[in-house]
């Protein structure tokens, strides 16, 4: 039987995972709360000396083999176990596969394990920030992290690619408008506990995701988790600005989703081809391992 996880969102969400990852990383059993997911791409720059930086960090190689991995901010810092140089790039610049190029082939294959730590005042700093600020902010610092320690320089690219958009099917949408002041005490629940407004649910099935639920959610965050799913943009062009309640089931088939987007939602994917931002890799170098760099 399928077993319900819930994500945290806030590194694409870092931490973000699609269903290429997932397969790979096999059944991640942690829960985790949603915040809501900063638009996409994100174009700042670890350069921007106003980003905050962490203090101290640690990276190892990971060898065990056990297949799983995790990637996510804490209240303190960062902590990502069995994490490849290319799905660090994907936290840090909101991107998915198809959008970096020249990466080498280490960068796919080679796990590690970081645990990056920032000051009092950092944390102080961004606990008033709001939800997109902090993510901003998260990543800048991811950005920083991976010129400092892997030597990265990028430069962005756009290409006409393969998207989608995401429209209302021929007798409209089926999404079911948030109500204010909803306890939903008798909605989406995890493990017997309510999850209450501005949550997403995920639901893994043979080691795949294969369900997305959310309750008081705006479109946003359904089509940057559709974006990941499908491995394609996902541009909205349904019109819809409110907050949903949803609950999107599909198989294993490739096409499932297809139709379940459409006979449960009320909402279809069409092919289209647009503007995608392309992340190229000039340089990058194999990261000083085994020690500890502290900045104060």
């Amino acid at each position: 039987m399928s077993e319900p996880v819930m994500y945290k969102l806030a590194s694409r969400g870092r931490s973000l995972f699609n269903a290429r990852r997932l397969a790979s990383y096999a059944l991640m059993t942690f829960m985790l709360s949603l915040i809501i997911v900063a638009p996409r791409p994100v174009e700042a720059q670890a350069e921007n000396a106003s980003a905050p930086i962490f203090d101290v960090v640690s990276i190892k190689p990971e060898d065990s083999g056990i297949g799983m991995a995790k990637m996510m901010f804490e209240s303190d810092g960062y902590n990502a176990e069995n994490t490849s140089l290319k799905m660090l790039i994907e936290d840090a610049y909101g991107v998915e596969d198809n959008q970096i190029a020249g990466a080498p082939e280490w960068a796919y294959s080679e796990k590690y394990d970081i645990e990056a730590k920032m000051n009092g005042s950092t944390t102080d700093d961004l606990s008033r920030l709001n939800g997109n600020q902090r993510k901003l902010a998260h990543q800048r610092m991811l950005q920083a992290l991976l010129s400092d320690r892997f030597k990265l320089t990028i430069h962005h690219e756009t290409k006409d690619l393969p998207i989608y958009w995401l429209v209302s099917a021929k007798d409209g949408p089926k999404l079911h408008e948030a109500k204010p002041g909803d306890n939903y005490s008798n909605g989406l629940n995890f493990r017997g506990n309510a999850i209450g407004p501005n949550r997403m649910l995920m639901q893994l099935g043979g080691g795949q995701i294969t369900g997305i639920a959310g309750q008081g959610m705006p479109l946003a965050d359904l089509v940057t988790q559709l974006s990941t799913r499908l491995g394609r943009e996902v541009v909205d062009k349904t019109g819809l600005t409110g907050k949903y309640d949803f609950n999107l089931q599909w198989t294993s088939d490739a096409s499932s989703i297809f139709s379940a987007i459409q006979e449960q939602l009320g909402l279809k994917l069409e092919s289209q081809k647009g503007p995608v931002d392309i992340l190229n890799i000039d340089y990058v170098e194999k990261p000083s391992v085994n020690k500890q760099i502290d900045r104060e």
